[in-house]
């Protein structure tokens, strides 16, 4: 098992320290599409084993690796009392987990010009953020992001039930009316020496969930609309996620999500607090499929975008010279011999957790309804055995020396294939296919040729297919007679010229 350092503030609100199809990729002026599958059966009868081992109601799972979402799904029971069974559109609590989609949201402001992370805080808020423990600071987005602000998480929180921050249902205390009570003097939550540190800000690393609720208030403010609406507009509702909300009113049946449970599988309830963006978003496996296909596709995912590029690349790089590995929110764990970007979540009666391999394009998201020793032991062994199997699928790529000419024309395909394929199965786009791994192909017909290749392992499989990817002429008569005409005139041409 992957070897996790975890803390928990809030007490079990966050574990810290530990997102498809890609289409139109435009090569050789043809469009590449791509489509892994898994053979993950076996797979999915060991997390079944691990779940039940480990006495849990349910276990929530994602896996995308290349190009695809190639597994989504969950074991165990979204409610034992209901008898309510668990599976892919299941929404479970993601916890800290959630604020990767506060990062999102930012993005687009970013985009659009309407912030950048070198801003002062204070630019965008209705009111002035002043820690008075500390002389002159300037706290900008990038140490909020960063969890460098110096901003401090005063011991408010109570437990679910309790009468304090956390309520059964959804809370009455707008984000609004609590960051400006915490954070302005006179407020009802403001206390000079619990909520901030002394620290100038980018000084120290020190985990903040208000400061990261503070941030996702920044898209409120700028916007002018709720957090919960811009995610909507702009993520959820382009990209399908139709199981994904802030709030339990932004699920038309709150009885099919994941209840949280401790110890003995004994009932929490479904709760919530007023500061929801670090922590209160819900989602189902399958919905955190579609998001780490698009944070993995460079902002895009079947067909459709929502972030460009460079701004994914921006939520991955470290942010602050002096705090290596922190991007905007989403953190590096190093567990692997490549680049990634992974968040963990975990609060009362839920656990989460979720990296991407940015070399391999593998991610793992792995979500329980449960938050004991037990709970997060296994779910560390389910991610392990994610990640084995998102490594060791084959990714389809194949290159041609020449995709365009006349008939007859040989073309000479070259597997270029990774995670040590046994098998492979090409289709030219005219009837013909071979199962070569470096096939030689004769074009007969004009026309242009769609060519796939289907690479498997013991694993599973990946199809690349490029469309219009042969291109095959035949010269035109007509224009060859007109060629050959000309020619025979310049020859009686010039024996006419010669006889005169």
């Amino acid at each position: 098992m992957i070897s996790i350092q975890t803390h928990r503030l809030r007490d079990a609100r966050t574990i810290c320290l530990l997102v498809a199809l890609m289409l139109g990729v435009v090569l050789a002026s043809s469009v590449s599409l791509a489509q892994t599958s898994c053979n993950c059966a076996a797979l999915e009868n060991q997390i079944e084993t691990i779940r039940n081992n480990a006495g849990l109601p349910a276990m929530g799972y994602a896996l995308y690796v290349g190009d695809s979402v190639v597994l989504t799904g969950s074991v165990g029971m979204a409610d034992i009392n209901d008898n309510i069974t668990a599976d892919a559109n299941t929404p479970y609590m993601l916890a800290s987990l959630s604020k990767t989609y506060i990062t999102a949201a930012l993005l687009k402001l970013i985009e659009s010009g309407a912030l950048s992370l070198d801003d002062p805080v204070n630019d965008h808020l209705p009111w002035t953020l002043d820690n008075p423990r500390v002389s002159g600071e300037v706290i900008r987005v990038s140490h909020l992001v960063t969890h460098t602000s110096g901003l401090r998480d005063a011991d408010i929180f109570g437990s679910p039930g309790s009468g304090d921050l956390y309520s059964y249902g959804d809370t009455s205390i707008t984000l609004a009316e609590f960051m400006e009570g915490y954070f302005v003097p006179g407020g009802q939550w403001y206390n000079s020496v619990a909520n901030f540190r002394n620290r100038m800000p980018g000084d120290q690393y020190e985990y903040s969930n208000f400061a990261a609720a503070l941030a996702g208030y920044l898209v409120e403010t700028i916007t002018g609309t709720k957090l919960r609406d811009h995610s909507v507009g702009n993520l959820f509702g382009p990209l399908g996620m139709t199981n994904t909300g802030w709030h339990l009113a932004d699920f038309s049946d709150v009885s099919l999500i994941a209840m949280p449970y401790s110890g003995n599988n004994t009932e929490i309830g479904h709760y919530s607090y007023p500061d929801y963006p670090d922590g209160q978003l819900r989602s189902s496996p399958a919905d955190l499929g579609t998001y780490m296909a698009v944070m993995l596709g460079g902002g895009e995912t079947s067909g459709v975008r929502v972030l460009e590029p460079e701004s994914v690349d921006l939520a991955f790089d470290d942010v602050l010279n002096n705090h290596g590995g922190q991007g905007v929110f989403w953190y590096r764990y190093d567990g692997w011999a490549e680049r990634d970007a992974c968040h963990s979540g975990g609060d009362y009666g839920v656990l989460s957790d979720m990296c991407l391999l940015l070399e391999s394009q593998v991610g793992v998201a792995v979500v329980v309804n449960h938050d004991s020793i037990a709970a997060e032991d296994a779910l560390y062994e389910v991610f392990d055995l994610l990640v084995a199997k998102g490594l060791e699928l084959p990714t389809a790529e194949f290159s041609t020396a020449q995709t365009s000419g006349n008939a007859p024309f040989d073309a000479e395909f070259t597997d270029l294939s990774t995670g040590g394929p046994t098998s492979w199965l090409w289709t030219f786009g005219d009837g013909g296919s071979s199962t070569l791994q470096d096939p030689n192909y004769q074009y007969t017909t004009e026309g242009d040729y769609t060519v796939t290749l289907t690479s498997t392992n013991g694993a599973g499989s990946d199809t690349e297919t490029k469309v219009d990817h042969i291109h095959i002429s035949v010269p035109e008569p007509a224009l060859l007679t007109q060629l050959l005409s000309g020619v025979f005139g310049l020859f009686a041409l010039n024996a006419s010229r010669k006889r005169g």
